[in-house]
């Protein structure tokens, strides 16, 4: 029954400047493993530590430390079983429903995850995105 955890979990952060995020999660020993955009302003980056991974990506407006929003990104052999497991234990298939509980919608296959993708809100409207690993089948 493995399908019905995660295997994986690496956080996603917004922040104001990639680079300088960059340069900040190296000084605490953290190794920059794959960067996107321009050297001078990248605009994602993945750092990684112990087989421990975190996602930077440039935010769209300003960056507030009050109101900060973290994307949680996590992994799972199979997001169609995973969500049939997610739907079949209670959880809404409406964001409008989430409060509370939490809730699945549905699976897509963005670029970076061909394999399929689902978004979930946890009961306070964090999104928990899990991805499937490999070629789509």
């Amino acid at each position: 029954m493995t399908h019905k955890m995660i295997t994986g979990i690496a956080p996603y952060a917004h922040v104001a400047s990639v680079k300088n995020s960059i340069r900040f999660y190296e000084i605490l020993g953290m190794s920059c493993v794959s960067v996107y955009g321009p050297a001078d302003d990248p605009f994602w980056a993945m750092m990684e530590v112990g087989g421990q991974k975190l996602m930077l990506a440039r935010a769209s407006g300003p960056v507030d430390h009050t109101i900060q929003a973290v994307l949680f990104y996590t992994y799972a052999p199979d997001v169609k079983a995973f969500r049939a497991h997610l739907v079949d234990a209670g959880l809404s298939e409406s964001e409008a429903d989430f409060a509370g509980h939490g809730c699945v919608l549905g699976i897509s296959h963005p670029h970076h995850m061909p394999a399929g993708e689902l978004r979930a809100m946890d009961p306070d409207g964090y999104v928990v995105l899990v991805g499937q690993l490999g070629d789509p089948n």
